[in-house]
């Protein structure tokens, strides 16, 4: 047994030394010095190819020249030769340098940010500030003289150049490499710091070095090194290395860069979160960060599964969350709701990272559903949240409900021309405002005010550190506005539901709202969240359970009419309504709005005249400060006109207010009547007036940009020409 074992050992142990560059010291001697010079100083690159130290006759040599450097002509060989001291690793290390010590009061960091350098630039920068003392005024140079060196051995072995050319080529590189170092062992160790660069910003950085330290080391090992006369008369003898010293160990301060080469080789999930973060906060803004996210890979809690979402918290994300700062926190809970139904991940406040395959990217949310496709258009839509939006109008409909208290829903949403959606949300209001208290829909409109910025961070529409700005005043507020997470959600809860009174789902809405807090629970310790409630309601904390809309019974017989108000419209949808009407009556005046703009597509001039003449009554008791009452006069002179009744068109003119009169679009038809009046008189004084009328009115509206169209410019043409 023992037997076996030892040969099987043998066996391995030579194949072992088979695989490896051979030296027979019977080739070696043959060798003129030139040639055990450049033997030597490519060393590491025969380890790599598998080339006998002694071969310079390499079979391969023509196959390794074309496949790593597309070189098949003594052209091209001698370009490349020169290219590495033109553009190689020795033109990095010197412009670093230069870099450095032109910014001696800026840090890696600072440099690279105002360079806009990408993952590989930084790296380079990082790697040269920590490690330029330790190689000293040659810097990569080995590199480069080594490379040169293997181009120029590969290149005879294929007779790209002859063995002078060999030499004068050669000779030059070789005596600056005997000069500028001690040893082997400090050419190597300068050579392997060299190779760091090409591999700084690789997550397979740490393997690659490992290879290169085995190849000289063996290689040191093998070679009679006593036969290379290194002089060191140019050499940095501050700098002097051994093969080890190459090796890159990254001071405190470059560290964190460092790590972050590993994400691209993935695995890395809250732990990758955290390291971005960390080097955001260490570093800046650095411009590659963001690219980094798109390597990470958080654990996607499973809702189907038999473990707790707290649970699941404790073991994937606690150290995470623990790590955000306050007004993370807050801004993360406020908007869970929102990135929960999207599938969204919850605990990256740039909404960067994503779970793969079942997430929404806050781009494509943004132009989707809110039609934002840039920054100019996420600010407006921003600002005009911050404007109240929705919120403005729930004030409107609360204060209206104030205002008269012993009118119902409909007699004020008829009384103050409101429209159908209005009047079907001044149901809910009804119902919730008392719950509401002050703050009524800020919860819902903070809560997309933040998660519009997060998804605007993601898309590239707004730096992290503009947004942040944005974000912590609003997450600010949500503390001290509420009592609780509880109170705050069943705020914006309620929020949501006003919103779906717009679609008719509101008594269904809820359901996905409360399974969504409950499955955010993997990712959000809710409970943790220290709400000082400073300017909350006194009277009043809401609960989820105070927060669901369940509609009244003349709120549900208002549903009908809002489904058709919110379908696209058609002649059926016409009908409908018409039949509608006929069934509940009493809501025709708070429907007569709805009912003419569907008439303005589906009838004629003269059908809409008999209906707002049937509707005279209801349309004088409505206020004239009102757009409905504006957009019907409107609409009323335009068919008055259309029908040849330019007298009633006069007569309602001036029946109206004087701000109502100075309406552009009003006061052209002012104009027109009076023209149609002058066409109509017999009376030639009569006639006189009304072409006067109409000259100075048209006149005035040109003045004030308003297009009369090219009849109408020719007849005043004619007039003034009189």
């Amino acid at each position: 047994m023992k037997k076996k074992l030892l040969l099987l050992l043998t066996i391995l142990f030579c194949s072992v030394l088979s695989a490896a560059p051979k030296l027979l010291r019977a080739d070696w001697k043959k060798l003129s010095v030139l040639e055990k010079d450049i033997a030597l100083l490519t060393a590491c690159w025969m380890e790599e190819y598998d080339i006998d130290y002694s071969d310079f006759n390499y079979a391969l040599s023509k196959d390794i020249l074309k496949r790593e450097w597309n070189i098949d002509s003594k052209f091209e060989l001698i370009k490349e030769v020169k290219a590495g001291f033109e553009n190689g690793y020795s033109v990095v290390f010197a412009a670093g340098t230069k870099l450095i010590d032109t910014n001696p009061q800026k840090t890696p960091a600072q440099i690279s940010i105002e360079q806009e350098y990408g993952r590989t630039n930084a790296g380079y920068l990082f790697y040269i500030y920590d490690i330029r003392s330790k190689v000293g005024v040659h810097g990569f140079e080995a590199y480069d003289i080594s490379k040169s060196l293997l181009l120029l051995r590969l290149g005879f072995a294929v007779s790209l150049i002859s063995k002078s050319e060999l030499e004068e080529y050669a000779q030059p590189l070789i005596q600056k490499a005997l000069s500028d170092y001690v040893s082997i062992q400090d050419f190597a160790g300068h050579f392997i710091a060299a190779c760091v660069l090409s591999t700084i910003s690789s997550y397979k950085y740490y393997k690659t070095v490992d290879d290169e330290v085995a190849a000289w080391t063996n290689a040191v090992n093998i070679l009679p090194p006593k036969d290379i006369n290194f002089t060191g008369l140019t050499a940095d003898r501050t700098a002097i290395m051994q093969i080890q010293d190459g090796v890159y160990i990254p001071s405190e301060y470059s560290s964190q860069l460092i790590e972050l080469t590993k994400l691209p080789g993935g695995g890395y999930g809250a732990d990758g979160i955290k390291l971005i973060k960390e080097a955001r906060e260490r570093y800046g803004e650095l411009v590659f960060l963001d690219s980094l996210y798109e390597n990470l890979e958080p654990v996607r809690f499973n809702k189907k599964g038999t473990e707790a979402p707290a649970d699941f918290f404790e073991r994937e994300y606690r150290l995470l969350w623990d790590s955000l700062e306050e007004y993370e926190k807050f801004a993360i809970a406020a908007s869970s709701n929102v990135l929960e139904r999207n599938n969204q991940f919850h605990l990256d406040l740039s909404n960067r990272v994503i779970f793969p395959k079942v997430s929404w990217t806050g781009k494509e949310i943004l132009k989707d559903t809110w039609g934002i496709t840039g920054k100019e258009e996420l600010m407006n839509s921003y600002e005009e949240l911050g404007r109240g939006e929705q919120a403005a109008v729930y004030l409107k409909l609360k204060n209206l409900l104030l205002k008269y208290p012993e009118l119902s829903v409909l007699e004020i949403g008829t009384k103050e021309a409101l429209t159908v959606t209005e009047i079907s949300r001044m149901y809910f209001v009804k119902d919730k405002m008392l719950l509401l208290g002050e703050h009524g829909l800020e919860a819902w409109i903070d809560a997309r005010r933040i998660a519009i910025l997060r998804w605007g961070i993601g898309a590239g529409y707004i730096s992290l550190n503009e947004a942040v700005e944005l974000i912590k005043p609003i997450a600010e507020k949500i503390k001290g506005d509420y009592t609780s997470f509880e109170d705050f959600i069943a705020h914006w809860i309620a929020g949501y539901c006003y919103n779906e009174v717009f679609s008719s789902t509101c008594p269904d809405c809820t359901i996905d709202l409360i399974k969504a807090i409950e499955t955010a629970r993997a990712y959000i310790p809710f409970e943790e969240l220290n709400f000082t409630g400073s300017a909350a309601d006194p009277n009043h904390s809401m609960t989820i359970e105070e927060a669901v809309y369940t509609p009244s019974e003349p709120a549900q017989k208002m549903i009908p009419f809002q489904k058709l108000y919110k379908a696209h419209n058609s002649p059926e949808v016409y009908e409908e309504l018409v039949a509608l009407e006929e069934e509940n009556p009493e809501y025709k005046n708070a429907l007569f709005y709805y009912h003419l703009i569907l008439m303005v597509e589906y009838s004629t001039s003269r059908e809409r005249l008999d209906f707002v003449e049937s509707n005279l009554d209801y349309l004088n008791s409505i206020p004239q400060t009102s757009e409905i009452f504006d957009d019907v006069i409107f609409q009323y002179m335009h068919d008055l006109t259309m029908c040849y009744e330019p007298e009633k068109v006069l007569s309602l003119y001036e029946s109206l207010s004087d701000m109502l009169k100075t309406n552009l679009r009003i006061y052209y038809y002012y104009a027109y009547a009076n023209y149609e009046m002058a066409n109509l008189s017999t009376n030639v004084f009569e006639r006189d007036i009304y072409i006067s009328r109409a000259v100075n009115a048209f006149n005035q509206l040109k003045k004030r940009g308003y297009l009369l169209g090219t009849f109408i410019e020719c007849w005043l043409n004619t007039m003034e020409s009189l």
